[in-house]
């Protein structure tokens, strides 16, 4: 897909390929405690294209950790998200990583 210059509007450009692999783990612990996390490794390329497609991190990782509180019904999780570099038409935006709390 490519933005085109004419319209705000996204069209079919040439043919993609994509390649990747994800590794994941998970896990509980005594106390009701779980653990999930996963690293991404891929490359989506353009037929047209030598380089990775515009505004696609190659590496990305999830990492969520919840642990009850004083009373089942209360749970405390944390998730980290991050994302690595991408290309963005012209330019190269770095890498980020996002933090979400919650408490349920």
């Amino acid at each position: 897909m490519r933005l085109s210059p004419e319209f705000p509007v996204f069209e079919n450009g040439a043919a993609m390929r994509s390649r990747g692999i994800e590794l994941g783990l998970a896990g509980r612990f005594a106390g009701g405690g779980q653990l999930l996390a996963s690293l991404q490794w891929y490359r989506n390329r353009s037929d047209a294209a030598t380089d990775n497609l515009n505004n696609q991190p190659p590496r990305q990782l999830k990492r969520t950790l919840s642990q009850p509180l004083w009373s089942p019904d209360w749970r405390l999780s944390g998730q980290v998200l991050a994302a690595s570099h991408r290309q963005v038409l012209t330019e190269r935006l770095p890498g980020y990583a996002l933090l979400n709390l919650n408490l349920l």
